[in-house]
């Protein structure tokens, strides 16, 4: 049975079109289901990919934009008619009590984190305006959350951020990959690549890569950063490669190119995930951790409780002080010494991957969480 008359808008005020888990994973499947799927993201223009309709918003130049694409988004919510919606951003929870009083349709919002946990962590905000504004924005969320119907969350700890919320409708959909079997690339440049795919920020240890490539013995190898970044950051980055005279070994790559981002990770030898111990970072293990491992790639990573508790368990990696330079280019050696080590943690991380980490389980929660909203019947 096909559920064609299910008519699903995925909203996103920020995120691009091509976003890993909007897109590929949450959208594409429920297409793939039999579902009508529609996204509003920010893209070139209106096109349709994998049986998704994608109806494209204008890219923003700054964050403070964002809340201006409100009302684009609700002049499509009337235009497309959905049957269910699905937001992606918390500033699109002011839309949801205008959606639910104008169209009478079930809301469901995916909290991709904590947000309030994330404000406090925002490295471009005043320091004694963090904890302000994360509090004035748990008391709004707690209010908006009436008017929602469903709520996704990432990770099983944060379950108790949202107690007050009817627990039986809360759905756990970890970020875990789409699982697709992975071969590498010898580099034609003969180079031992690592590799950063993500946000580069300074909580996310891109500085302390920058320092630990120049204190590398093998000379030989290259760092590429891959994901979208502003433009004064990047200068900021620009400068530290120049400080450490790495311009020929760190490559800034701009981009969400998924085909991109494939072809680095297969040319790859080390992934990076240098997360500092930040209250987001707390509660589960990053996408970026478990791409690098579906690619075989070992991983050199922070050494946060529950990274630590995973990665030494499925035997994928080193486990570092993020702060530590020192030890990151001490652990960088150590599996450019030693390839037989690196190929063991790669095909252990692909191997838990392949039979556990992966996004087919994860999806049958996110539909049995629409079943039970929409009272539908998914076969």
């Amino acid at each position: 049975m096909k559920n064609k008359n299910i008519h699903v808008a995925h909203l996103s005020s920020v995120h691009q079109a091509d976003d890993l888990r909007i897109f590929t994973k949450e959208a594409c499947s429920l297409a793939k289901a039999g579902f009508k799927v529609s996204l509003v993201a920010q893209a070139e223009k209106d096109e349709r990919k994998r049986d998704v309709s994608i109806y494209h918003l204008h890219r923003v130049a700054k964050r403070r934009h964002r809340i201006f694409r409100l009302w684009d988004i609700w002049r499509m919510v009337r235009q497309l008619k959905p049957k269910l919606i699905h937001l992606h951003d918390p500033e699109l929870l002011l839309l949801a009590p205008f959606m639910k009083q104008r169209f009478s349709i079930p809301v469901i919002f995916d909290a991709h984190e904590i947000v309030a946990k994330d404000i406090r962590s925002k490295y471009w905000l005043p320091v004694w305006l963090r904890p302000v504004l994360a509090n004035i924005y748990s008391i709004l969320e707690r209010v908006l959350f009436t008017w929602i119907d469903g709520l996704v969350i990432v990770a099983d700890r944060f379950v108790a951020d949202y107690a007050a919320f009817p627990q039986n409708r809360i759905a756990v959909v970890r970020n875990y990959p789409v699982f697709a079997e992975t071969a590498a690339i010898k580099n034609a440049k003969n180079r031992a690549k690592l590799i950063y795919v993500g946000r580069p920020t300074p909580i996310r240890g891109v500085e302390e890569m920058i320092r630990a490539l120049s204190m590398v013995v093998h000379y030989n190898s290259v760092l590429e950063l891959i994901g979208p970044v502003d433009e004064v950051y990047k200068r900021e980055l620009s400068k530290l490669i120049g400080k450490y005279n790495l311009a020929d070994r760190v490559k800034i790559t701009v981009t969400t190119d998924q085909e991109h981002i494939s072809r680095a990770l297969q040319e790859a030898q080390i992934g990076l995930v240098l997360n500092y111990p930040v209250p987001n970072h707390l509660d589960s293990l990053p996408t970026k951790a478990f791409t690098y491992m579906m690619n075989r790639l070992p991983l050199i990573a922070s050494d946060i409780p529950i990274w630590k508790n995973v990665i030494e368990k499925v035997g994928c990696g080193i486990i570092v002080d993020p702060s530590n330079v020192k030890e990151i280019g001490n652990a960088i050696d150590r599996l450019l010494d030693n390839p037989e080590l690196g190929r063991q943690m790669g095909e252990n991380g692909y191997q838990a991957v392949k039979n556990h980490f992966n996004w087919n389980r994860e999806f049958e929660n996110l539909l049995a969480l629409y079943w039970k909203i929409c009272n539908i019947l998914v076969f």
